[in-house]
């Protein structure tokens, strides 16, 4: 059976275009153009989510990764679904 289970670099891929469009999304309207629109919201709260779920799934799989590199906060981006969701 073929391991399907994204590796190191797919988790850190994820993050990093969740991130992309989050700065696309916000890059020219203000924050009551952002309060005001829906739409915008929930892409960023959907990019949130996958921020979230992609470093939990590194600190589930990829601990040493996340040791060597503790000075990114990721029990805070792990918690992103719960905060924003």
């Amino acid at each position: 059976m073929p391991n399907h289970e994204p590796r190191l670099n797919d988790y850190l891929q994820h993050i990093m275009q969740a991130i992309y469009h989050i700065q696309q999304d916000v890059a020219t309207i203000d924050f009551d153009s952002f309060k005001d629109n829906d739409t915008i919201q929930r892409s960023v709260v959907f990019s949130f989510i996958i921020i979230g779920e992609a470093s939990n799934k590194l600190i589930q799989k990829h601990p040493d990764f996340v040791m060597c590199h503790s000075q990114v906060a990721w029990q805070a981006m792990k918690g992103m679904p719960i905060s924003y969701a």
